[in-house]
């Protein structure tokens, strides 16, 4: 079905038209503090659905070698930078979920703020970012997260 530029949802006023939908796919690149992390090719293409402000990504991406990861674990390569119009835009919650991690991560908790997501390990006290440590030459890492541009 073609809208020809748009389509009015619950109104016809300009806030109401909804001309903005866009869904694709988007690299993902894994990163470490120290040391390295190396993408897998066949995995690192995760999907993506922007509807009008609102971007949707979600997928998985696996690690295939590792060199001595230390420190902060991220994904970077958003297909659209988190906004940044206030705190209520400039970083969100992510859904991840390590498996297959040389150590477990028993409570993963992550955040996105530009275009990147660093995940951290909550203690029950509080989150420790260097999760990096924890992760083995073919761990996953699977996304889910909203956000507004």
């Amino acid at each position: 079905v073609d809208f020809g530029g748009g389509i009015y949802l619950g109104g016809t006023g300009a806030a109401n038209k909804l001309d903005d939908y866009e869904e694709g796919t988007w690299f993902a690149s894994i990163n470490s503090g120290g040391g390295s992390i190396t993408t897998h090719t066949s995995y690192d293409k995760l999907a993506y659905k922007k509807i009008g402000s609102v971007v949707h990504v979600f997928g998985y991406t696996q690690a295939s070698a590792i060199s001595s990861p230390t420190g902060r674990l991220s994904i970077s390569g958003l297909p659209f930078a988190v906004g940044t119009g206030g705190s209520e835009l400039a970083q969100v919650a992510a859904t991840v979920w390590l498996n297959n991690s040389a150590t477990a991560v028993e409570h993963p908790v992550a955040r996105a703020a530009g275009t990147g997501i660093t995940i951290f390990n909550y203690t029950g006290t509080g989150v420790t970012d260097t999760v990096a440590a924890n992760f083995g030459a073919s761990t996953s890492i699977y996304i889910n997260l909203t956000y507004s541009v």
